[in-house]
Order: C-alpha cells, then structure tokens, then sequence
C-alpha cells in the first residue's frame, strides 16, 4: 500500500520506540487509537495512515493485507467521531441548521420522517438550553440532534462577566469554547442546577406537608387548594341470631345502592 510521501508536522503522539516489537495487534491499535484523534483536526484519513506509517516506520514491513486491516480500523474510528454530510460539529456534538421555517410540530414530523423515527426536537434560545442539549445528547449517546438555535449565538462573543449575573460567561470566548475547554466550569453548572432541584423539591414537600397537617390538598387538576374530606366506610355487621332475615337483605341492599350511585356519579 502506498502512502503520500508528503512532509508533515510532527505531532506528540505517546507512541513507542522503533525498536518495539508490532506483532501483537493490541499493541497496533493503541496506536491507531492515540492517531485517529488527529483527524478531527485535519480531516483526512490518508493524512492520519501518513502519520501513522512515518512515526512508526517499522510497521512499514507489514503487509499491505496486515496495513490495510489498520487501515480500516482507524477509519471506524474517524466515521464514528465525523458528522454526517450537511451537519456541522459543535464541540463532541453535531448540530444541523436548516433553512426551512416551520411550526416546532411540522419540523418535528419532517425530521422523524426522514431522517430518524425516535428523533427529538429541541428549541435553543440561550446559552444555557445549548449547554443542556449536550448534555443530553453526550448522556444519552444520541447519533444526532436536531437544534432550532440562532446562529448568532454560535458567531457572536459572549457578553463579559461584570455585564452579566451569570458567573460561566467569560470575557472573548464563545459557546463552542465553553463546550470542548471549560469542563469544570460545565460540571460546577450541574451541580448548581441539581442544588436547585433539590431545594425545589424540599420547598414542594414542606408546603404540602403544612396544607395536610392543616386538612387542605391541592388539587392535580386546577391545582387549587381544597379541604381534605376523610370519608368513612359503613361496616356492617350481621347478626344471624336474629330471626328477621329480611332486615338485613334490606340493609344489604341499601348500602350497595348508596355505593353504586357514588361511583356512577363519579364516572359521570
């Protein structure tokens, strides 16, 4: 197999020593692993086999078989982190920006129509649903993401930190540095939205805690406060000593009719 014998930049690769035996085909594709990364830079595979080769000239005597086994092995690698033709790449995401405008419905059938049957639809107004929508889809190992979002967000810098209460903006960098460099300042953002839920969540029980304790509910449909209404089952104990048989077939009779009309009106 014939490489380009083009002169490149040396690239720091953890790579070993010439004299290092290649036999084991683990040890190759270490390798082929620590290069392919080199790809999303330059975008070319044959540049990657060229880094490849030229760093390591020992696996020059391997066999074009053998060669192009590695080959492809690292072009497994380089279609997996690629975005499919007509997406853009946003940090470990790709994104696609379509110039077709629609109601978020009719997008949302159109693109689970021809592109994917379990596609999900997100809309991006701020810096932080575009934050949220990676998260979701690096959580979830989404192939693809549809994203409603205003290009200007992608070009435009961010407003400095004194203008803006938000304490993740920086001053001169944009969205898609924030995404690929400041994973500490994206995980500190996790952890203040968890503290959040968390308070939400405590607030919500001690609130339904006070209205119960006081016999007051809210109620899950028009979500207005009603009182509690404890409602107390008739026992009916029959005494069979008691020679009027007909008595009780009377009571029977009338408790049954009194709980069949309840839960008629309920269904009603």
């Amino acid at each position: 197999m014939k490489v380009d014998e083009q002169d490149y930049e040396e690239e720091d690769f953890d790579l070993p020593d010439e004299s290092d035996d290649f036999e084991q085909i683990d040890d190759v594709r270490e390798i082929c692993d620590q290069v392919v990364w080199n790809v999303m830079k330059n975008d070319s595979q044959v540049y990657t086999l060229t880094t490849f080769v030229r760093a390591n000239k020992i696996i020059c005597s391997l066999s074009d078989t053998d060669l192009n086994i590695k080959y492809n092995h690292v072009c497994e690698h380089v279609n997996q982190l690629s975005c499919p033709k007509g997406w853009r790449r946003l940090g470990g995401s790709c994104y696609y920006v379509s110039n077709i405008t629609s109601t978020s419905n009719e997008a949302n059938y159109t693109y689970s129509l021809f592109h994917s049957n379990h596609s999900q639809l997100m809309q991006i107004r701020n810096s932080i649903g575009l934050f949220y929508a990676t998260y979701i889809l690096t959580k979830n190992n989404f192939s693809s993401l549809m994203l409603n979002m205003d290009p200007q967000m992608i070009k435009s810098e961010l407003i400095s930190k004194k203008k803006s209460p938000n304490p993740f903006i920086r001053l001169g960098k944009r969205i898609a540095e924030l995404l690929i460099d400041d994973q500490s300042k994206w995980q500190q953002m996790k952890e203040n939205l968890r503290e959040t839920r968390i308070k939400h969540y405590k607030l919500q029980t001690k609130v339904l805690d006070e209205l119960h304790a006081i016999g007051l509910r809210i109620s899950k449909r028009s979500k207005k406060i009603k009182k509690v209404v404890h409602e107390k089952k008739e026992k009916i104990r029959l005494d069979y000593n008691n020679s009027d048989e007909y008595y009780h077939d009377g009571i029977i009779d009338d408790y049954f009719y009194s709980k069949f009309n309840e839960s008629r009106r309920t269904r009603l």
